[in-house]
């Protein structure tokens, strides 16, 4: 269940080897009531920083000697706001030419030669020319 509260507790309980290395257990406790452990792969966790307001999730993590034991953990804010994906937008022959002409720029400065920008637009002309003549 996800719930918001503010932090009033945070403590270090102990660590163990998991499947994924070195977990550590750290006891969380919140201004509304709610209480439970929370594992971090770090002993310094900084998802439950006391004074916090936090929104996390709390679960029943069973019983241990007749007292219910509860997990909590972070809500993760989703920052993806997806992939760029194909465009068909895009510059077209105009932006292969410039491409180009810079390619031979590049080759020419390897080579020891000077390039101007001005050079370079002038051959991007002529690429472009040439591609939109030649389709």
């Amino acid at each position: 269940m996800q719930k918001q509260a503010t932090v009033t507790g945070a403590s270090f309980l102990k660590s163990f080897e998991g499947k994924y290395g070195t977990m550590f257990v750290h006891s969380i406790q919140f201004d509304n009531g709610d209480a439970g452990e929370y594992l971090s792969k770090t002993q310094d966790q900084n998802k439950f920083m006391i004074g916090q307001q936090v929104d996390y999730t709390i679960e029943s993590a069973g019983e241990y000697q007749g007292v219910p034991q509860y997990k909590v953990k972070p809500v993760v804010q989703n920052t993806f706001s997806g992939g760029g994906g194909y465009s068909k937008r895009g510059g077209g022959n105009a932006s292969f030419a410039l491409s180009y002409s810079k390619d031979l720029a590049v080759a020419n400065i390897a080579a020891g030669n000077q390039v101007s920008s001005e050079q370079v637009i002038q051959i991007a002309d002529k690429f472009l020319t040439w591609l939109n003549n030649n389709q």
